[in-house]
C-alpha cells in the first residue's frame, strides 16, 4: 500500500516561487557626486545583460561605493546575488533600497521575492501586500503575491489573488497553472482539471500541464485517463523523471506490470538518484512477485533518502512477502515514526501483526488508520478480517458493509464478507457473494469462456461442471455433485491428480482433467465452487452419507496387509503445508505429536507429502517411535495412491490440507488439529467439532493461537 504514486511531489505540488521578474524604477542620478556611480551602474546593466553576473555585481558595488544612496545600483545588487542563490544577503539589500524609497512598489516585490526564497513567507506577504497597497493594478506584483500565498499553505487566498492576476492578463499560462494548483490543493478537482484544460488549449504542449492534470486524474481514481495525461507530459519534457514515474504508478494501478517497471526504469535512468522512483520501483516488484528484487529497491531509496516514510512502507511490504514479518513491523513502525499520521502505514501494520498472530495489536493499528482516513475501503476490510480472527463475527460483517458503502462492487470485500457468511452457517447470503471469487483472484484454473454458465434450471445439453481451485478444494467440492446427478449428460474435469479416484468414484458419469476439458464438446459449464448455490443452501442440504469417494481397494488391501500389526490400529499422519501466508499457521513439527507418538497400541504411517525423513528419524530417536514411510508412492502426485493409502488406516490424524479432504471424502475416522485465526477455513466453521461436510470427521481446535499441545492431547485422547 505504497504512496509512491507522490513522485514528483515538487512539480504536482505548489512549485515554489521562480522566474520571477525583478523590476526597478529608474530615477535620476544622486547630483554630481554621483556621476562614477552613474557609470558603473550603467556597465553593471551592461554586464547582467550579457549574462556576467561576477561583473555585475562588481559594477554595482563599485557604484555602492561611490554613492551608497543609489537606489537603482543597490536594488540591482539585490537582484544579482538572490539570482546567485544567496537570498538572505539579497534582503538585506531589498531592505536598505525600500528605506531610501519607501513608495516604490518594485522594491517591495523584489523584496518579497527574496524572502520567499529563504522560506519567511509572513514577511514575504507583508511585502507583497505594501506593493500592492501602492499599485493596486501591479499584476506582477500580485501573482508573485499569489504564489507565496500557495506555497505557504493559503490556497484560498492564492486562488483569489490568481483570480484578479487573470482579470489583469486573461492567458497569462503561469497564473492559469497556478490556479489550477491552488484548486487542487482545495481538492477541486473537476475545476482544477478544467482549469488545466483551458492552459493546454491556450499551450497543447504544457508539460508541467498534462503532468498535473495527471495527477488530479489518477487523485479522482480516473487512471486510464491520467495514464494519458502522464505520457503526453513526458512527450512534451521527455527528460522530465518525475512524469515517467507516475505514469509508471498509473500502470501500476492498471496491472500492466512489466510496461510499469519499464517506464519506471527509465525515470530512473533520466534520474538514478531519484529516491521516490526506486521506492516505486519496490512496489512494481511486489506486484510481479519479485520480492527480492523489491526489498533490494526500496532499500536503494532508502540510502539515498533514509527519512522518506513510503520506502520504509515499501520495504516492510516486501519484507512481509517474504515472510519476515517481525522485521516488517519494524520498518512500518520507523515509517509511523517519520509520519505518524500515515494511514496506508498503520493499515499494513496491521496485516503483518495479524499474520504475526497478534490480532489485538492488528485491531489498534487499523482502526488507527481509520481514524485518520475513514473513507479507505480497504482499511474497513482489513479491519473486519481482524474481527473475523478475534472470532467477533458479527462486527466483521458490519465491517465489509461498511466496504461496500464505501465502495460499491469492492471484490476482497465480498469475498470475505461471503466466507465470514459461509463459516457462520449464512449459506443464503454466503453462496451468492461467493462468486466474488473470480473478481478477487481466488481462482486457479479456468475453462473456456465462451461456455455459457449454467443457470441450474433445464436438463438440456450437455455439462461440464469442472474444479476452478486446488485439488483440495476441489476434493471438498465434489462433495456437492449430487447437486447435479441427474439433470442429464454430465462431464466432471479436475486435475489431473484427481482424475482416477474421481472416474471411480462417479460411475456412469464422464470424468475428464481440466486439461481435457474443453474437447468435450459441452454446450454450457457450471464450476464445482457454485454448486453450493444449488444443493447447500442450509444444514438441511446436506445428505446423510458417510463418503463420497472410493479408493482402489486392491491397493487398499495390499497396504493393510503391509502395514497392519496385530493388535495395533494403523494411524495415518499428516503435520505441514505448504499453503503461503498461512501454511505456517496450519503445520506443526511431527515431534511435537510425542503423547500420540509413545502410544504401545497405535502404529503409524507417513501421510506427509515432502522429504520427512529427517523428522521420522528424529522421533524413532526420541521415541522410539516407527513412522512408517511407503517408499515410492509420490504423496503428492499420485493421489489414488494416497487415497488407497489414506482408506488402509483405521484412524487419520492431519492439519487442514489435502489430507484431511482426502480422507472425510472417504469416510475415514478423522482428528482434524485446526489453528485459531486467520489460517482456519470457512468450511469447517464456527462452533461445532463436526462437520457437515465430512461425518466421519472430528475437529480439534485450537483455544489459543499457536497453542498446539492441548490439541494434541485431545486428539490422543479420542484415540484411546
Amino acid at each position: 500500500m505504497s504512496e509512491a504514486g507522490k513522485a514528483g511531489k515538487g512539480k504536482g505540488g505548489p512549485p515554489r516561487a521562480r522566474n520571477v521578474s525583478f523590476q526597478i524604477t529608474r530615477g535620476g542620478e544622486a547630483g554630481e557626486a554621483g556621476a562614477g556611480a552613474g557609470t558603473c551602474y550603467r556597465e553593471g546593466r551592461a554586464a547582467l545583460q550579457q549574462g556576467r553576473a561576477d561583473v555585475a555585481e562588481a559594477k554595482f558595488r563599485a557604484a555602492l561605493a561611490a554613492d551608497p544612496a543609489h537606489f537603482d545600483a543597490m536594488h540591482m545588487l539585490g537582484i544579482v546575488v538572490a539570482q546567485c542563490g544567496r537570498p538572505a544577503e539579497a534582503v538585506a539589500l531589498f531592505t536598505a533600497a525600500a528605506a531610501l524609497r519607501p513608495d516604490d512598489h518594485n522594491i517591495h516585490n523584489s523584496r518579497g521575492n527574496a524572502l520567499c526564497a529563504l522560506r519567511r513567507y509572513d514577511e514575504a506577504c507583508r511585502a507583497f501586500e505594501r506593493a500592492l497597497e501602492l499599485h493596486p493594478l501591479y499584476a506582477d506584483g500580485r501573482a508573485n503575491y499569489a504564489k507565496a500565498l500557495l506555497d505557504s499553505g493559503r490556497p484560498a487566498e492564492a486562488l483569489v489573488q490568481f483570480e484578479r492576476v487573470l482579470e489583469l492578463r486573461p492567458e497569462d499560462e503561469d497564473a492559469l497553472f497556478r490556479r489550477a494548483l491552488a484548486l487542487g490543493a482545495l481538492r477541486r478537482e473537476a475545476e482544477a482539471i478544467a482549469a488545466l484544460d483551458r492552459l493546454i488549449v491556450l499551450r497543447p504542449g504544457h508539460g508541467d500541464a498534462h503532468f498535473n492534470r495527471g495527477n488530479l486524474l489518477r487523485m479522482s481514481g480516473r487512471t486510464g485517463e491520467a495514464l494519458l495525461s502522464f505520457d503526453r507530459a513526458a512527450a512534451a519534457k521527455p527528460e522530465m523523471a518525475e512524469a515517467h514515474c507516475n505514469r509508471a504508478n498509473a500502470l501500476l494501478a492498471l496491472k500492466q506490470w512489466p510496461d510499469a517497471l519499464a517506464a519506471v526504469d527509465h525515470a530512473l535512468k533520466l534520474k538514478p538518484d531519484f529516491a521516490i522512483a526506486h521506492c516505486l520501483r519496490g512496489d512494481v516488484l511486489v506486484a510481479m512477485e519479485r520480492y527480492g528484487e523489491a526489498l533490494a529497491s526500496v532499500e536503494r531509496a532508502l540510502e539515498l533518502k533514509p527519512d522518506l516514510p513510503e520506502a520504509h512502507n515499501n520495504r516492510a511490504v516486501s519484507l512481509r512477502r517474504l515472510g519476515r514479518n517481525a522485521e516488517a513491523v519494524a520498518s512500518y513502525d520507523r515509517a509511523l515514526a517519520l509520519r505518524p499520521n500515515y494511514a496506508g502505514a498503520h493499515a499494513n501494520r496491521a496485516v503483518s501483526l495479524l499474520e504475526l498472530e497478534r490480532p489485538a495489536e492488528a485491531l489498534l493499528a487499523v482502526e488507527r488508520a481509520i481514524t485518520i482516513d475513514g473513507s479507505n475501503a480497504d482499511y474497513h476490510n482489513i479491519r473486519g478480517n481482524i474481527l473475523q480472527d478475534l472470532h467477533r463475527h458479527r462486527e466483521a460483517l458490519e465491517a465489509y458493509s461498511q466496504v461496500q458503502r464505501l465502495q460499491p462492487g469492492h471484490a476482497e470485500g465480498a469475498w470475505n464478507e461471503s466466507v465470514c457468511r459461509l463459516l457462520l452457517g449464512d449459506f443464503e447470503s454466503g453462496w451468492p457473494l461467493f462468486e466474488s471469487r473470480w473478481r478477487s483472484g481466488q481462482i486457479v484454473a479456468e475453462v473456456d469462456p465462451s461456455l455459457p454458465r449454467w443457470d441450474g434450471r433445464g436438463s438440456e445439453g450437455r455439462l461440464l461442471v469442472w474444479g476452478e481451485q486446488g485439488v483440495g478444494d476441489q476434493i471438498h467440492q465434489l462433495g456437492m455433485i449430487d447437486g447435479v446427478q441427474g439433470r442429464g449428460e454430465l462431464v466432471v474435469a479436475v486435475s489431473e491428480k484427481l482424475q482416477p479416484l474421481v472416474a471411480r468414484s462417479l460411475p456412469g458419469i464422464a470424468v475428464t482433467s481440466l486439461r481435457a476439458a474443453e474437447r468435450q464438446s459441452c454446450t454450457m459449464q457450471m464450476p464445482l465452487g457454485s454448486l453450493g448455490g444449488l444443493c447447500r443452501r442450509s444444514w438441511a442440504d446436506f445428505p446423510k452419507r458417510r463418503s463420497y469417494l472410493q479408493a482402489d481397494a486392491a491397493r487398499v488391501a495390499e497396504f493393510r496387509k503391509r502395514l497392519g500389526k496385530e493388535g495395533r490400529r494403523l494411524v495415518g499422519l499428516s503435520w505441514h503445508s505448504i499453503a503461503p501466508k498461512v501454511g505456517a499457521a496450519k503445520s506443526l513439527q511431527l515431534a511435537m505429536l510425542e503423547t500420540l507418538l509413545r502410544r504401545p497400541d497405535l502404529c503409524f504411517v507417513d501421510l506427509q507429502y515432502g522429504d520427512t525423513g529427517a523428522e521420522r528419524r528424529m522421533v524413532r530417536e526420541r521415541f522410539g517411535a516407527d513412522v512408517a514411510h511407503i517408499d515410492g508412492l509420490d504423496l503428492f502426485n499420485d493421489l489414488d495412491g494416497m487415497a488407497a493409502l489414506v482408506a488402509a488406516c483405521d484412524a487419520v490424524v492431519t492439519i487442514s490440507n489435502t489430507t484431511a479432504h482426502l480422507a472425510g471424502a472417504l469416510g475415514v475416522n478423522t482428528l482434524l488439529m485446526l489453528p485459531r485465526g486467520v489460517a482456519r477455513h470457512w468450511y469447517w466453521h464456527e462452533g461445532r467439532d463436526d462437520s457437515p461436510w465430512y461425518p466421519s470427521l472430528r475437529i480439534y481446535r485450537q483455544l489459543r493461537a499457536g497453542d498446539w499441545q492441548p490439541v494434541i492431547d485431545a486428539v490422543a485422547a479420542a484415540l484411546a
